[in-house]
Formats: C-alpha cells, structure tokens, sequence
C-alpha cells in the first residue's frame, strides 16, 4: 500500500524540481488545478493515467511511488528544451528513442565540485581533468583486479 503522504510530498517536489506551477501541471495531465491541488495535500489519488502524463512531463515514477530517485531528466536539460519549443511528451519521446539523455542529478558533493571546475581558470580546469582521470583509471584497475 503506499503511503499517501509520502506520495504527496513527493508529487509536490518533482512539480517543483519541473519548474512547474499547480495549474501548469494540472493542465498536463488534464485534471483542474483545484484537483491537483488535492493531489498534493494527500486527499485523493490520482489514477494511472494522471501519473503517466506526470511521467511523460518528466517525473520520476519511481520516486513518486517510494521516495528513491531513479534515472532522471535533468532540470537543466527540461528547461533548454523548453525552451526550444519542445513539449513535456516530446521530451519523453524523445528519452525513449534515445535522442535525449536521461541524467541522475547531482549529489552536493559532485555539484560542488562541477561549480569549483567552472570557477577555475583553464589551467586549474586541466589539473582537475588530469586528477580526476587518473582517479577514475585507479579505481577502474583496482575494481577489475
């Protein structure tokens, strides 16, 4: 059984993680937005079908339903190609055809060091790059042994 108020919080933050607004994301799955409000606040369920238009619009199914996180379109990647006119159920199409990547995001520690990266100059960018290989190479060696 799952729990309505974890499934409703969670609803709630991967609306926000969309960048989407109640009535934006109610108009997605063709529900008003009083109804997806009710969503959110755990008064009612929605359906199969609400939930694969939510999919579609980039959720995380998986974690709607339990709370883990699985393979997720990155928010940047969303929001580039909205902004380039592509629809919330293209983006997905276009994952499934494999003409648009599907992307975790980032722990604290891995966005940290993406900002350090961007902040260094070149020279500090290319000692980051060379580190970062030769910790990858050892840790690769280490595991196949």
């Amino acid at each position: 059984m799952i729990n309505t108020s974890l499934f409703a919080n969670c609803l709630k933050e991967e609306r926000k993680r969309l960048g989407l607004t109640q009535a934006n994301a109610a108009e997605l799955v063709g529900v008003n937005r009083e109804t997806w409000g009710r969503y959110e606040s755990g008064k009612i369920m929605p359906g199969t079908e609400v939930l694969i238009a939510f999919t579609y619009a980039g959720a995380d199914a998986n974690y709607l339903l339990t709370g883990n996180r699985s393979g997720v379109i990155s928010t940047n990647v969303i929001n580039e190609m909205q902004a380039d006119g592509v629809l919330p159920g293209q983006i997905m199409q276009e994952v499934a055809l494999g003409q648009t990547s599907v992307t975790t995001e980032l722990t604290q520690r891995e966005a940290a060091l993406v900002d350090h990266f961007r902040n260094s100059s070149k020279e500090g960018q290319a000692a980051l790059m060379s580190t970062g290989i030769a910790l990858a190479q050892s840790k690769k060696s280490k595991d196949a042994a």
